[in-house]
């Protein structure tokens, strides 16, 4: 769980199923039509490949991705999520994100149903967070817009590049529009 919202309601660390359902009912019972919104940051396929080098350079790799997965979420929390509430729309600055961790990618009958390494994750923001003492929808016009995502795909990236600099890891820029 990540975001000061999912804080506030006692949602830490490892998400359960039971948790995520539960949010999702309440969600539903407010009667929103969309959940949430599902932001994926990926690594390079290199630092997926990377996982199954050996246990430790695994876990720097996933820790790597991690933390520029959180940072990625504070930027979205903190600069774009909005709300309405009295005719007035302003940043929500708090939010409940699911992250679900993936190391593979799904099979397919492409890759003959074997699952390729794909270091990744899903966020969910959540369709709800709070101001003025009320229960509010999230509005993810600012996220969503097509230079945001490009924006947040780079500082997801800087980042990452920056935890494993920081692990003495050595970076080869591949292609840098990408970052």
């Amino acid at each position: 769980w990540h975001g000061t919202l999912a804080e506030a309601y006692g949602l830490r660390g490892e998400l359960s199923k039971e948790q995520f359902d539960q949010v999702l009912e309440t969600i539903n019972n407010a009667g929103r039509k969309r959940a949430g919104l599902d932001c994926t940051f990926s690594t390079p396929k290199s630092v997926s490949l990377a996982t199954a080098k050996d246990e430790q350079t695994r876990a720097d790799m996933i820790s790597s991705h991690q933390a520029a997965v959180n940072r990625a979420i504070d930027k979205i929390e903190m600069e774009l999520l909005q709300t309405r509430s009295n005719g007035k729309t302003f940043n929500s600055r708090n939010a409940m994100v699911a992250e679900f961790l993936h190391t593979t990618a799904r099979p397919t009958e492409h890759n003959h149903f074997i699952p390729d390494l794909d270091l990744h994750s899903h966020c969910i923001f959540l369709n709800k967070t709070t101001a003025d003492g009320k229960d509010l929808a999230q509005e993810f016009g600012k996220v969503n817009a097509k230079e945001m995502i490009k924006e947040l795909g780079l500082t997801y990236r800087q980042e990452l590049a920056k935890e494993l600099q920081g692990k003495g890891y050595v970076l080869e820029i591949t292609d840098s529009r990408q970052g």
